[in-house]
């Protein structure tokens, strides 16, 4: 279970494509490395945008990927999916549908990422309207937190989930009054950080953003964009620990992929152009990767909007697609996994690196370092002592290379 720098930067591939419109994409990584991204594959828009839901998987760190498997299909509309680690093992993909009448959001899950079970409609609260747009981020353990569009231009709300995604509960907590494609993700000290879109009329879409401490009071929320035509928005944590809002916005004659910082919440930094291209590129959704880098997944349209492919391209370490200069990679292996007792750290430097070896739990929380502004090259052990059992990131920096990694600890 070990990772090398791969030579992709700089390089956009197709995750996947074809004649089909392939969009929407919802990545995640493996702790063997691989990559699993779910997304929508859908009709012409003469044929109505009718999506069905497919997942495919890279073992080379998205230089090739897997025949899409389908996840959930049919005559109904299954669209944006959001792809998610189940705590206890598997994986759990929720999405919009509306095979049951009006849209509502349904769940898929598989052990394997291989073959799915569709489970049915989520019972969120509601018994009238239509609900959709789902995004979905770990709090910790087994927690979920859940945002969600209530149709049509009726705002955002949220729900939670303590199993992993089996149940959700009913409060239906409001994020804003008309955000549409609202997506939310939880920082380590427990503020969530939601972005979305409002329509104020017309053609003028702009991003919001707004956070909180509880799920329930939600801070004003400030326009990040205000030229009419920024769409998309997706929050980030990368692997120092920083927080950015990726957005698709035309500029031109095409849609680029920008994003801003948040330095502190309520605080927004200035653009950043991250991907420009000559096709649209929409749907932005970035990727922390175990060595620290960010892999970009994006939507890029042609062919008069008849046709879409997935793509990914990983970015430098300033999170621009270019060139990356690290000249020192850095090989880190976790053994055994899952283990009882005492973990092994192997760390392999081509040169002698100096850095720090800390402990997260799931909630992103410190529970343990094995030292700051050591050697870190060769064997460490790690003992969990009174934590309780459950899964753990081991997180090794050394200059400008950020690598986690996953492990479990048995009783």
């Amino acid at each position: 279970m070990f990772f090398l720098f791969q030579a992709l930067v700089g390089m956009a591939v197709v995750v996947s494509g074809g004649p089909q419109i392939d969009y929407m994409p919802s990545p995640l990584q493996n702790t063997d490395g691989s990559i699993m991204v779910a997304f929508e594959r859908m009709t012409p828009p003469g044929q109505g945008f009718i999506g069905d839901i497919m997942v495919t998987l890279s073992s080379d760190t998205g230089l090739t990927w897997s025949t899409p498997v389908i996840v959930a299909e049919g005559s109904a509309n299954q669209r944006h999916p959001a792809l998610v680690h189940v705590p206890s093992g598997g994986y759990r993909i929720v999405y919009l549908s509306d095979q049951a009448g009006g849209y509502g959001i349904f769940s898929a899950f598989s052990l394997d990422g291989i073959t799915w079970t569709e489970e049915g409609q989520i019972d969120l609260g509601w018994t009238t309207g239509s609900i959709g747009n789902p995004s979905v981020a770990a709090e910790g353990d087994s927690a979920l937190v859940l945002s969600y569009d209530k149709f049509f231009g009726l705002g955002g709300y949220l729900a939670r989930s303590t199993d992993g995604g089996v149940t959700w509960d009913t409060e239906k907590r409001r994020i804003n009054m008309i955000g549409r494609l609202n997506r939310i993700i939880r920082h380590s000290d427990g503020t969530y950080l939601c972005a979305w879109q409002e329509t104020g009329g017309g053609s003028v879409v702009n991003i919001f953003a707004s956070y909180s401490s509880d799920l329930v009071t939600w801070a004003p929320s400030e326009s990040l964009t205000t030229n009419d035509n920024g769409h998309d928005a997706k929050p980030f944590i990368d692997g120092n620990e920083n927080t950015w809002i990726y957005y698709a916005k035309y500029q031109g004659s095409v849609y680029r992929i920008n994003r801003r910082e948040v330095p502190s919440f309520g605080d927004y930094g200035e653009e950043e152009l991250v991907y420009e291209d000559d096709h649209q590129s929409t749907q932005p959704q970035p990727l922390l990767l175990a060595d620290g880098r960010t892999a970009l997944f994006w939507g890029s349209w042609w062919n008069n909007y008849n046709q879409s492919d997935v793509m990914m391209e990983i970015l430098d370490f300033s999170g621009i697609n270019g060139e990356d200069d690290v000249e020192n990679p850095i090989l880190v292996n976790l053994y055994p996994s899952p283990f009882s007792g005492t973990l092994t750290v192997s760390i392999n430097c081509i040169e002698t690196a100096s850095g720090s070896i800390t402990v997260y739990d799931l909630s992103g929380r410190e529970v343990d370092s094995m030292g700051s502004d050591i050697p870190i090259n060769g064997i460490h052990l790690w003992e969990p002592g009174e934590l309780p059992a459950g899964t753990y990131t081991v997180r090794v920096r050394s200059g400008k290379i950020n690598i986690t990694q996953r492990c479990v600890f048995l009783p």
